[in-house]
């Protein structure tokens, strides 16, 4: 057997956790896709310095069950990430089977919250056990895998949700007020991660003091706790889906064909009944009267010029007979062109009188202050 596993120590334990750590920050910054081959080996790569990195916290002892955050050594405390970085890199897996992930991520997910409330780290702001999480499957599922995983068995209460129960919205709107917590305690931690991320990753830490490794990892628990709140609410919806898609046996949605429906045909909406007198009953209103009509009251109105002898103003014989129409331009051009000549007669008469006035006034006559 590998010395690692046969005699476990602390020095093995740190040197697997912080490759992990590493392997997980190139998956997340990785530009290759989830389903990529190389990618997918450095996920199990991964998980399985994880999982026996497990086995040798339970081995060596490190937590206890009725102690809090203060209790747990300084070198320890990263440890509690496990649960959650086993998750994490669940979720990322492309296996045929992605509802079996997904129930073993939430089981990991689940387990290192649980973990957060027994230690006092951190409120996490909502109620485990109100979240529904398909509990019947993961205790199936967990039968399947006790001999393979390294997992913490917490006994689950079960609980069924009614539809529009109370209790549910009551989750709901407990869930909603976590996430707003979260991403305003999110935005907080990352700023002071950023502060003492290089002075505790510079030469593997030995220019950290003890207070800021402590520090350090406070800290990316309580990120841990905002993510796994937020990767626990996304596996339930897709949960939901894979469900439905199992149920349904892969066979295809038809939609249905609505049925069709008439036109709406166009209308106005009036305020008072005058408006509805003259916009008429609907678009395109019924006409009110004739063409002819509609001429004689414009004609009353002085609207239109009466009619001449051999002139028509009916809008009718203008359609019938365009000539009508063309020699009535004709006749308005020559009509206009005569007011525009005897307009050029009067300006030439003044244009004279101002030549003659100016021949027998000289420029400056009137304007000699009284001189000679």
């Amino acid at each position: 057997m590998d010395g690692n596993e046969s005699t476990p120590d602390s020095v093995n334990l740190s040197n697997d956790f912080d490759t992990s750590l590493r392997l997980i920050k190139e998956l997340d910054n990785s530009d290759l896709p989830t389903n990529n081959i190389n990618y997918q080996n450095k996920v199990k790569q991964t998980i399985s310095l994880l999982e026996r990195s497990t086995v040798m916290v339970n081995q060596l002892s490190l937590f206890s069950e009725n102690e809090t955050i203060s209790d747990v050594a300084s070198s320890s405390i990263k440890y509690l990430l496990l649960p959650a970085l086993l998750g994490y890199l669940h979720m990322k897996l492309v296996t045929k089977d992605r509802l079996e992930s997904l129930i073993i991520a939430n089981i990991y997910f689940k387990d290192y919250l649980k973990r957060i409330v027994s230690y006092e780290v951190c409120p996490i702001g909502i109620d485990l056990d109100e979240l529904e999480d398909g509990e019947e499957e993961e205790d199936q599922q967990q039968e399947g895998n006790s001999n393979s995983k390294e997992t913490i068995k917490i006994e689950k209460p079960k609980k069924v949700f009614t539809s529009n129960s109370i209790a549910e919205l009551q989750a709901m709107g407990r869930e909603r007020l976590a996430k707003i917590e979260n991403y305003r305690r999110q935005k907080e931690i990352d700023e002071k991660l950023e502060s003492l991320e290089p002075i505790v990753n510079c030469n593997d830490g030995e220019d950290a003091s003890d207070e800021q490794r402590r520090e350090y990892f406070i800290l990316l628990i309580k990120k841990w706790v905002s993510i796994g709140i937020e990767e626990m609410s996304s596996i339930a919806k897709e949960k939901e889906v894979l469900s439905l898609m199992r149920k349904m046996g892969g066979k295809k949605v038809e939609p249905k064909e609505k049925p069709k429906s008439e036109p709406i045909k166009p209308f106005i909406i009036t305020r008072t009944e005058l408006q509805k007198k003259v916009f008429g009953l609907g678009y395109p209103a019924i006409p009110t009267m004739s063409i002819e009509q509609f001429v004689d009251i414009k004609i009353k109105e002085g609207a239109l010029s009466e009619q001449k002898p051999g002139q028509s103003n009916s809008l009718m014989d203008w359609a019938q007979n365009p000539d009508i129409k063309k020699q009535q331009d004709e006749d308005d051009a020559a009509i206009k062109e005569k007011a525009e000549d005897e307009e050029d007669k009067e300006a030439l008469i003044k244009a004279r009188g101002w030549d003659e006035f100016k021949d027998d006034n000289k420029r400056g006559w009137g304007n000699r202050y009284n001189r000679s």
